[in-house]
């Protein structure tokens, strides 16, 4: 990192992200528990995932990598879904692990989805052609640093955050020198607009 400033900045940011972590976490918890909650998860979650799908232009033929699998991989069940592409789903939390390989088996969508227990700021990342990072995932210096340092020339990279947040910190960084930054999308966290707007960057690895 360049300097004092930059390093304050991306303390903030992984506070803003933890506190996403536990956020998601509950509302994972009651989609995986609860029919109801689940149908308004997805309901929520998946035209934002599916504009990231449209501008990352998707396919069949892509390997997908999702930082911040979760109790409930949303993302990766969407993607494979709509796309046919092969998903790999990585978090740090154990437990999230086996709550979501269990989920995905009995409802029988891990065909094209595999769930794995690895760090994203060590996870080799060299092969794959889209890599989407959570908004829940911290401590994103080191992810962002990693990915900077491992994707593929050419690969597209979106990382979810707020108030223009990963862009900003990028332009600030060495990383801007691996990263170009190509759009933005907005959508509501939540059905109530006194929620903040999530925000979803999309960068392609030079």
């Amino acid at each position: 990192m360049k300097n004092r400033n930059t390093r304050q900045l991306f303390t903030l940011i992984n506070l803003k992200r933890k506190l996403y972590c536990y956020i998601f976490t509950f509302l994972e918890l009651l989609a995986i528990r609860s029919k109801i909650f689940y149908q308004l998860f997805i309901k929520c979650r998946k035209p934002a995932v599916l504009k990231e799908i449209k501008r990352t232009k998707i396919t069949s033929q892509d390997r997908v990598l999702v930082i911040g699998c979760g109790i409930f991989p949303s993302t990766s069940i969407i993607i494979a879904d709509e796309s046919n592409a092969q998903v790999t789903a990585i978090d740090n939390n154990m437990n999230a692990i086996h709550l979501a390989r269990s989920y995905l088996s009995k409802k029988k969508l891990d065909k094209n989805i595999f769930i794995e227990y690895e760090e994203g700021s060590t996870y080799q990342s060299q092969n794959f052609d889209v890599v989407i990072i959570a908004i829940n995932v911290w401590p994103i210096d080191y992810i962002l640093h990693h990915l900077a340092q491992n994707m593929k020339s050419g690969a597209r990279l979106i990382c979810r955050g707020l108030n223009n947040d990963i862009p900003n910190i990028i332009s600030k960084d060495e990383m801007s020198q691996s990263f170009v930054f190509t759009s933005c999308s907005e959508d509501p966290m939540f059905f109530f607009s006194t929620y903040p707007a999530t925000q979803s960057f999309l960068f392609i690895k030079k």
